[in-house]
């Protein structure tokens, strides 16, 4: 389905009020909060679009520019400075006033001068003036090209054609022809729904001349949606993508089987090993797919007589289109082949059938080379130690649907967690869309048909699932600013097909069954939105507007959404007249609805009696006044739930707790922080009653899923989320001294520690977790904090407790989740980008840094127009690099005598920095941008440099993605990995850095916002930490301990005395022959010489290796990796 160009343009809203709860920190919080707000009410700006008047200017002409800013928070910003910068060069400030929920959208006028390539680069709250949930989609970027106007340039596009190989991006391949009379470039763009997604100049083509140029465009779109466009001047030439452009056989189907993946945690001694299977198959045919097909899984399920296939069976696919598919493997042994074939039984006649199957090996515990193995944490415990009520936590859930009939089958999902699924009733979990999106804001079963799953995501489109989660459609693409943690999506059992969705700009429908939908109510964010049970067509929502009374209130509708109307109650038993500003939830028991109104001053519940009238026509209900609080109000921020069948029972969520056993009239809160004992986690966002058995009941929070037998007494909660992997980490830390020693910083978890080999991580420090960092070669010394720069502290392991040690550090709400560093040579010495001077007129950043624990902290650079927000050290030379949020880059040997060595040419800020190992002088950033300019390389010829030579190695690196985090291979050379919001890229270079070349790095791992990448230095082994989907590793070359071979010439023969060892203390061998080869440069194999019973085998491999060096003749080396440059010897074979 085609959806509309404003709907893409705001893609980048895509974390729009998700990530707003994303940033939410739970009560647990020890810190205080700016002006007394909860970190969920904080405002939330969003660099929405840039639009420039006319569409395609030419040069020498003015020009007009637009940018739409949005505000998300509840509560209008004033003050807010809009920057705007052209190739890096900045326009005149703006500074507006965001309405709550609202968008501004100021104009700038631009005079270009001459034909080329600009890039425009919005900045919201450049400064960091204002204090905000989420602060990563503050800015915006967009290329623009001018091109001259001339009746002597003519293009023609030939074909445009999709590019599909495993491991590498997406493509669109457009060949086009120079029909002018000059020799021209073209402007090419790739459009999706109509909206400009990549942007390339083709190369100086001669009259007549042809080119194909190849464009990455990423994901698996339907491919149907692709455009490609040259615009010279005012003139316009477009072709769509078809996949019968450049065919010329008879047209029939082709599907094809893609984007194989294998999902596994690390094994737990106690439960059974699960593997996770997931592809997608493409009809990259012109025909349809147009009689159902199956998909053989071999094996799909494994028993005690054996293992067997099992078949998915697809009803239909469209030229272009895409099914997602998904299967578990319970039992799965350790080591196994895993086939899939497509369309098993050639039910279809296809135009190719080489691209219908595909073998995947699968080896658990001994890791596979390239797959990523999920290290948990499966469940998160010690959380009682630590003063809490609860133990064991997972990360946040929000969304749930239970099958009526079989309520051991569950689904569950969270933003940035994807869906779970459970056949055990909690016992054991397994996820089913990893490869398609993890944004999950509503689930819902059709109760017609419980094999029928309906997925809503908060702004990427609508799926469906006709097989209980084994294969996915997405049936819209439409951006339906869905409300996550709150997310509601209703379903009409007496017609299926009609469905109703909460969202941010009310309440949506669909008609057929979530292909398209349609505005129902609007008006404001819908905070409530409830089905009558005897008649379907009657629905309650309600809306919430800050300042508009007229707006804010409960809307009625008797007709399945045709029309809605705003209801007051009957005299005697009316709702509150004034309720702009306040939020207001709903609930249904039965016949009876109840409605929580929550103001700044108090919370007052309403329910309905069974009492009426009629005014003007009209029916009305006479709604009676139940509990009121005027103490509890600030927690009390989430939803409302009722016993679907005894309206007694009525429960309210947020930070904690609360139930009502007599109808609302009075509340008890049940799960708190501490107490009382054996409760949930705080942070409750969804909530569902067992079917036919009321006594169960289940909350989501910001700890998973909980379960109560008792209707949620006190002390009734066990947790029930273990493996579900979906803990939202901040930062991660590794030790140098032991391999499996990791803490991370989590959402509302605190600070964790992982010592494997168990998914199993514990509870450190409490609160929310942040930055965190261990000494290189002592794993008893590490630091951590929780939000601000006040909160820092290191681990005293002769007290058992955390030392503070923010003395001098800005206090308060300064520098949130700072990315503080410890000195790599210095284990005393931290290094913290932080603010330091919010006088005046802006912010002023700086770098600061400690070298006692028990010392002070001062600042060693200032940066008066800009915040410092990365800093990395060169250990060998002790050259410190301190990067902004503007794009300037500063070099300081011993953290003194500061240069600027580098600014980005369009003012990005960095997004992290990272000095590269193993080559002195060179470094690695990352910019906070979507297009070019997102990954550079840098490389220096002094300690004290004046500048650096900069290349942007962004290449072919799918636009759209934002770069994290960014970290450096140690066991193969040129070798890059970029941590992203939908996953990691691998960038390699084969040519000594001139070139690079990008693929996705994804097997077995879910297409997650990747917020940390680290290389242990030792071991070489890869590990990610997602906000959403826990941590992994992979080992990117063969681990340590493998036996390997490698053949060249010999580069160097050394032999030296007993003792003398060879390498660097972490990666050493301790032998006395060394012998590099001149294809693996920088690796060094050896043997001992000493007595023993090898000693006459190792003199036999010295005279080979001597004759081969004297002779200039090749030899094979067969020895076991000890490190990751170096292995030992234990074979040496002469070659031809």
């Amino acid at each position: 389905m085609k959806i509309s160009k404003y709907g893409i343009l705001v893609f980048l809203l895509s974390m729009i009020c998700l990530l707003a709860s994303q940033s939410h920190v739970a009560a647990i919080q020890k810190e205080p909060t700016p002006e007394g707000k909860r970190p969920d009410e904080r405002p939330d700006l969003i660099a929405v679009r840039i639009v420039q008047t006319p569409d395609v200017p030419p040069p020498e002409s003015r020009i007009q520019i637009m940018l739409e800013v949005r505000n998300c928070g509840r509560e209008p910003v004033e003050a807010v400075k809009l920057r705007l910068l052209i190739n890096g060069k900045a326009l005149p400030e703006k500074i507006v006033t965001v309405p709550a929920e609202g968008s501004v959208m100021p104009l700038w006028d631009w005079s270009v001068d001459q034909s080329g390539r600009y890039t425009l680069h919005a900045v919201v709250d450049p400064d960091f003036q204002i204090l905000e949930r989420n602060r990563s989609d503050n800015s915006i970027t967009k290329e623009l090209m001018i091109t001259e106007d001339s009746p002597h340039i003519s293009f023609e596009i030939l074909d445009i054609a999709a590019l599909l190989e495993r491991d590498r991006p997406q493509r669109v391949r457009i060949r086009i022809r120079n029909n002018g009379k000059m020799t021209a470039k073209a402007p090419i763009s790739v459009l999706m729904d109509g909206d400009v997604v990549a942007a390339r100049l083709s190369p100086a083509l001669q009259p007549g001349g042809v080119a194909a140029i190849e464009v990455p465009v990423g994901g698996l779109a339907d491919i149907s949606r692709f455009t490609a466009q040259i615009r010279v001047g005012r003139h316009k030439i477009e072709r769509r993508l078809s996949l019968g452009d450049t065919r010329t056989e008879e047209a029939k189907p082709d599907l094809v089987l893609s984007d194989l993946s294998i999902h596994a945690a690390l094994p737990e001694p106690d439960q059974s090993r699960l593997v996770t299977v997931n592809f997608s198959i493409r009809n990259q045919g012109a025909l349809p797919a147009a009689v159902p097909f199956r998909t053989r899984i071999d094996p799909g399920t494994v028993g005690r007589d054996g293992m067997h296939p099992v078949y998915i069976e697809t009803n239909a696919l469209v030229p272009g289109a895409v099914t997602y598919v998904s299967h578990t493997i319970e039992n799965a042994p350790e080591e196994f082949d895993i086939r899939v074939q497509v369309d098993e039984g050639d039910t279809l006649n296809e135009e190719d059938e080489g691209n219908n199957s595909e073998v995947a090996h699968f080896k658990n515990p001994m890791p596979m080379v390239h797959r990523w193995l999920a290290i948990g944490p499966g469940r998160i415990t010690n959380s009682k130690a630590h003063g809490y009520a609860w133990n064991d936590a997972v990360g946040r859930l929000a969304a749930i649907a239970i099958h009526p009939t079989q309520p051991d089958i569950m689904y569950v999902g969270g933003q940035g967690s994807g869906i779970w699924k459970t056949t055990a009733g909690g016992s054991s979990w397994f996820p089913l869309t990893d490869h398609i999106d993890v944004s999950v804001a509503a689930l819902c079963l059709d109760p017609v048909d419980p094999a029928k799953l309906y997925w809503a995501t908060a702004r990427r489109g609508f799926y469906v699932s006709l097989n209980a989660g084994s294969s996915w459609t997405q049936v819209s693409q439409q951006d339906l600013e869905a409300i996550t943690h709150g997310g509601i999506l209703l379903v009409n059992p007496n017609a299926p097909n009609v469905l109703f969705l909460n969202s941010s700009k009310g309440v949506y429908r669909s008609l057929d069954g979530g292909v398209t939908w349609t505005l129902s109510l609007g008006g404001g964010s819908a905070t409530g939105l409830v089905m009558s049970t005897s008649d379907p067509a009657t629905l309650f929502a309600a809306i919430f507007h800050k300042t508009d009374d007229k707006t804010a209130g409960i809307y009625a509708t008797s007709n399945s959404g045709d029309n809605w109307r705003k209801i007051t109650g009957c005299p005697g038993g009316t709702l509150p007249p004034q309720v702009a500003g306040t939020k207001v939830t709903l609930a249904r028991s039965g016949q009876i609805f109840f409605a929580g109104f929550r103001s700044k001053d108090n919370f007052q519940l309403f329910k309905t009696s069974t009492l009426g009238c009629s005014i003007g026509g009209l029916n009305e209900q006479l709604w009676e006044k139940g509990w009121k609080t005027s103490t509890d109000q600030g927690a009390l921020w989430s939803g409302m739930w009722a016993d679907p069948a005894n309206a007694n029972y009525l429960y309210l969520g947020g930070t904690y707790f609360w139930r009502s056993t007599d109808g609302g009239m009075s509340f008890e809160m049940t799960s708190g922080q501490g107490s009382p004992p054996d409760g949930a986690h705080v942070d409750h966002h969804g909530f569902a009653v067992r079917p036919n058995s009321p006594n169960i009941i289940y909350t989501l929070n910001d700890g998973g899923i909980y379960r109560s037998n008792e209707r949620g007494k006190k002390s009734t909660w066990s947790f029930l989320g273990q493996g579900i992997y979906n803990t939202e980490f901040y930062h991660m830390g590794l030790s140098g001294s032991d391999t499996n020693f990791i803490t991370g910083g989590t959402q509302d978890n605190g600070t964790l520690l992982y010592t494997g080999p168990s998914t199993v991580w514990r509870m450190i420090r409490d609160g929310d977790g942040a930055t965190v960092a261990i000494a290189p070669n002592n794993s008893g010394v590490h630091y951590s904090m929780n939000q601000y720069a006040g909160s820092i502290a290191r681990w005293n392991q002769a007290k058992n407790k955390w030392d503070a040690m923010a003395k001098g550090l800005p206090t308060g709400a300064n520098c949130f989740n700072l990315r503080y560093i410890l000195h790599p040579m210095k284990v005393d010495t931290l290094l913290a980008p932080c603010t330091h001077d919010c006088t005046g007129n802006g912010c002023s950043g700086g770098l600061w840094r400690i070298t006692s624990p028990t010392g002070d902290w001062s600042v060693i650079l200032s940066e008066k127009n800009a915040a410092i927000n990365h800093v990395a050290v060169d250990a060998r030379s002790d050259v410190h690099y301190a990067g902004t949020n503007q794009g300037s880059l500063y070099a300081g040997l011993n953290g003194s005598g500061w240069n600027t060595i580098f600014t980005h040419p369009s003012a990005f800020g960095f997004s992290d920095i990272e000095v590269d190992p193993d080559n002195p002088g060179v470094l690695y950033g990352g910019f906070a941008t979507t297009g070019i300019g997102r990954i550079y390389r840098f490389s220096r010829g002094t300690v004290t440099p004046t500048q650096m030579l900069a290349q942007d190695i962004t290449s072919d690196l799918p636009a759209g993605l934002r770069i994290n985090s960014l970290a450096i291979d140690r066991m193969n050379p040129h070798t890059v990995y970029a941590g992203t919001g939908e996953g990691v890229y691998r960038g390699r270079s084969s040519d000594g850095g001139s070139s690079w070349f990008w693929v996705a790095y994804n097997d077995g791992l879910p297409l997650a916002d990747v917020r940390e990448l680290a290389v242990h230095p030792v071991t070489g082994v890869l590990r990610a930490a997602t906000h959403g989907r826990g941590a992994f590793e992979v080992n990117t070359d063969h681990p340590i301990g493998s036996l390997l071979s490698v053949s060249g010439k010999l580069k160097m023969l050394r032999v030296h005395n007993l003792g003398t060892k060879y390498g660097p203390p972490d990666d050493q061998l301790d032998v006395e022959v060394v012998v590099q080869l001149d294809t693996a440069p920088g690796k060094g194999y050896g043997f001992r010489l000493r007595q023993g019973a090898s000693s006459t085998a190792q003199r036999m491999m010295l005279d080979e290796l001597r004759s081969a060096f004297r002779r200039d003749k090749k030899v094979r080396l067969e020895y076991v990796r000890t490190g990751i440059r170096h292995g030992e010897l234990f074979r040496v074979i002469r070659m031809p």
